[in-house]
């Protein structure tokens, strides 16, 4: 039995039992659904998606099979002999998947699925796709392709932890130094960085922790937009006397303030290795006040509103950027994220809109042509910014972006 984009799915628990496979096709469904009314901010992607909002059971034998889309179960029960299988369609059970006592069962080959609670008292569960689970409740961790969801985090992304790190340059043929605020902990490494390897250069740092207002105890981070004044350059003759820098933050390194003129901007490496990593969105806490835009080219001139950029991506490569250089960008010159060849999947948050508080907001991703399994080496880029057009030294200086508490939702 399949269910297309044309059935009414149920809102009652279902039980399939015997030599039977449910298989439901999501391809043309994109209705919102009951996970999305815990967030603030939800971005859907373009994937379809569907959801059973009750409890389906598998007994007899009965299979599952998920087609091209996401398909949420609220909780899933599996019994002897049932085959869980994915044909260009990702499994997410919101709460429980249980194996009944006594039962084995398979995720098939192929699908990539996903749980918050694990209960296998007495039973097994074979993995032969790939399987993100948050705690198990009974029995034992199934073995194969499997991780919990709590390990599979990136590391410091609570922003709880900061340190000065020392860093030098040269421009005009003058040696700088200073002290770039940065996340994470002295000698340890972190996967985050930002643009403030340069600026502090100049004595400032646009990102910086934010200890008071955070929606969540603990720090947060601050993207501050602003002018940095050329001051620490004394009598050298300028063609300006400010630069505009954007605050953000990003996955990857920054390898190289570009100063050998004043707007040479600087060359740094988008994504870090994905690590078996396939998420399906991006959570947290972002709070923005949006400007209007008295920077264009680095030239004081008025625009619209500013917009407040956060995106998250899966690559087949690592960019390196050279900010000089808008064709350098994950997505080219013109940011599109969807028609980057070497981008398989892409979820994205912009927006030029004012919050009074913090928004807990969803990004879902869209993994193209439904391939939710993704072949060779990947990348995970993650960037954040107070103002989307920062890198073109365009934006306002009353734009400020807060962060918290980023996590991957698998």
């Amino acid at each position: 039995m399949e269910l297309t984009a044309s059935a009414t799915l149920p809102t009652y628990d279902v039980t399939v039992t015997g030599d039977h496979t449910l298989t439901v096709n999501v391809e043309g469904r994109n209705s919102p659904l009951s996970v999305d009314e815990r967030y603030k901010k939800f971005v859907a992607g373009t994937n379809g998606r569907a959801e059973f909002v009750k409890e389906l059971t598998l007994t007899g034998g009965a299979d599952l099979a998920v087609k091209n889309g996401y398909l949420y179960l609220s909780y899933l029960e599996v019994g002897e002999g049932s085959e869980l299988s994915g044909d260009s369609g990702r499994l997410v059970v919101v709460n429980n998947l249980t194996v009944t006592s006594g039962a084995s069962a398979t995720i098939a080959s192929g699908l990539v699925a996903s749980c918050n609670n694990l209960f296998l008292a007495n039973a097994t569960l074979t993995v032969n796709g790939k399987l993100y689970y948050g705690y198990v409740f009974s029995g034992d961790a199934p073995s194969g392709d499997v991780a919990q969801v709590f390990n599979a985090q990136l590391p410091y992304s609570d922003f709880d932890n900061w340190y000065e790190k020392p860093v030098t340059g040269r421009l005009l043929e003058i040696e700088l130094s200073g002290l770039s605020l940065s996340v994470g902990i002295t000698g340890s490494t972190s996967p985050w960085v930002s643009a403030n390897d340069g600026a502090a250069l100049l004595g400032y740092n646009p990102t910086t922790p934010e200890e008071e207002d955070t929606p969540v105890r603990g720090k947060g981070c601050k993207m501050a937009s602003q002018a940095v004044p050329l001051t620490l350059l004394g009598l050298i003759p300028l063609p300006f006397s400010e630069v505009f820098v954007a605050g953000n933050l990003f996955l990857g390194s920054y390898d190289n303030t570009l100063l050998t003129n004043l707007l040479g901007g600087a060359q740094i490496t988008f994504g870090i290795p994905s690590e078996g990593r396939l998420p399906i969105a991006l959570t947290g806490y972002y709070k923005y006040l949006s400007g209007t835009i008295d920077y264009i080219d680095n030239e004081q001139k008025t625009g619209g509103a500013d917009s407040m950029d956060l995106y998250i991506a899966l690559a087949t490569k690592p960019y390196s950027v050279d900010t000089s250089d808008n064709t350098s960008f994950p997505g080219g010159s013109s940011g599109d994220l969807a028609s980057d060849p070497n981008i398989v999947a892409y979820g994205r948050l912009t927006s030029s809109e004012t919050t009074s508080d913090y928004y807990y907001f969803y990004i879902e991703l869209t993994y193209k042509d439904n391939n939710f399994i993704p072949s060779g080496d990947l990348y995970l880029p993650i960037t954040a910014t107070s103002s989307k057009d920062g890198a073109q030294f365009t934006g306002s200086t009353s734009s400020v972006l807060y962060l918290d508490e980023l996590s991957l939702v698998f």
